[in-house]
């Protein structure tokens, strides 16, 4: 269910941004398609559905300690007729046809040390009512500081302000194979507790909090445990939610989650 394309630790200064000019082909079929998903979204959504700006992943590498990313504008219109709706665009034009608006996810782990995710309520455009992390996107106001976007979802989702974050760092990029859209996975510690997160949640995406100890045996009991399709479970996880588990753990504990067995579970649920 996941790629995993890139790992690492990155803070803020070893991130280096440049932003480029759009590289996405433009296909006459994949404009139409583009064209009427939206407005049959439109249709059902009226003024709630707004075509803002997003930034997009072009392409990336690294350099020593350091990642550069080359980035772009799309929007949400893009985003929503191609990777939201149509990623299996990707297989006859190929994934540059698509918007790949670039998301922002956080494994939130609190000043009780406990991992802090979101219940999604079933008003959201994709994977309602799943475990999901505190996450958004990247907007073009957040270039060249990626960063700011993380910060800004947090302070949007949790009202959490930049002072209450104790560290912050990029951990990894993965794609849900569902959506085929980069997901930039950060690791976020935070002087507040769990319970004062319960207070400050805010709902217009998320009903409720999902709380598990950060410690290593209970982590990786729910890791082995995870069916990502399992209907009867009362937390049923989306993708990205499980990759951030995942970085989270191997930041956090180092060799223990460096094992094979380790590797080989992430391998077994991302496929």
């Amino acid at each position: 269910m996941l790629n995993l394309l890139l790992q690492g630790s990155w803070t803020q200064e070893q991130i280096k941004v440049s932003t480029i000019p759009s590289t996405r082909p433009i296909y006459p079929e994949v404009e139409k398609i583009i064209e009427q998903t939206w407005a049959e979204k439109k249709s059902h959504l009226g003024d709630a559905l707004f075509d803002g700006p997003m930034s997009r992943l072009e392409s990336f590498h690294t350099d020593g300690p350091n990642l550069h990313l080359n980035l772009s504008t799309t929007s949400y219109r893009v985003f929503l007729g191609t990777n939201l709706c149509h990623a299996s665009l990707a297989e006859k034009f190929g994934r540059p046809a698509l918007a790949n608006a670039i998301g922002l996810s956080a494994a939130l782990i609190t000043a009780d040390n406990k991992l802090v995710m979101g219940r999604r309520n079933d008003r959201v455009a994709y994977y309602p009512n799943r475990i999901h992390p505190f996450a958004g996107a990247l907007e073009p106001q957040d270039v060249p500081n990626v960063f700011d976007g993380m910060q800004r979802e947090l302070k949007e989702e949790l009202n959490l302000s930049a002072d209450q974050i104790q560290e912050l760092r990029m951990l990894a990029i993965i794609e849900d194979q569902r959506l085929l859209q980069p997901e930039f996975i950060f690791v976020a510690r935070t002087s507040c507790t769990a319970p004062e997160f319960g207070q400050s949640l805010n709902n217009a995406e998320h009903r409720d909090l999902w709380v598990l100890s950060a410690i290593s045996p209970t982590m990786w009991e729910l890791l082995n445990s995870i069916k990502l399709e399992d209907k009867t479970s009362p937390d049923i996880f989306t993708p990205v939610a499980v990759g951030a588990l995942i970085m989270f753990g191997r930041h956090a504990f180092g060799d223990e989650w460096r094992k094979q067995e380790v590797m080989s579970a992430f391998q077994v649920i991302a496929q």
